[in-house]
């Protein structure tokens, strides 16, 4: 099974630009990752300084690797400071993508 993970983060006012920063040098790292079949960010258009990831993984294992890597562990360790709330986390696991008719 595929794992989708959203999350939100919101950051302190003033330290978008800090929190775009670390995103990006994470994004570039987890997209080398094997296992990462997409990693990215987008910021919300109704909420200034809300940031939303999506992130797709091959299987659990690969979220498991990409909890554990180096570059995960550093952006943990400054988004405390970086944060104005705690980040909303949701995660699914899915057989895959399809196009609906609608």
């Amino acid at each position: 099974m595929m794992i989708v993970i959203h999350a939100t983060i919101k950051a302190q006012p003033g330290k978008e630009d800090i929190l775009l920063g670390h995103l990006r040098t994470l994004i570039a790292a987890s997209n080398q990752e094997q296992g990462v079949l997409k990693y990215v960010v987008g910021e919300d258009i109704t909420e200034g300084g809300t940031f939303h990831l999506m992130e797709e993984y091959k299987d659990q294992e690969a979220l498991d690797w990409h909890i554990q890597s180096e570059h995960f562990q550093a952006i943990g360790a400054v988004l405390g400071d970086l944060l104005a709330t705690p980040p909303e986390i949701k995660q699914y696991e899915i057989r895959g993508w399809r196009l609906l008719d609608v």
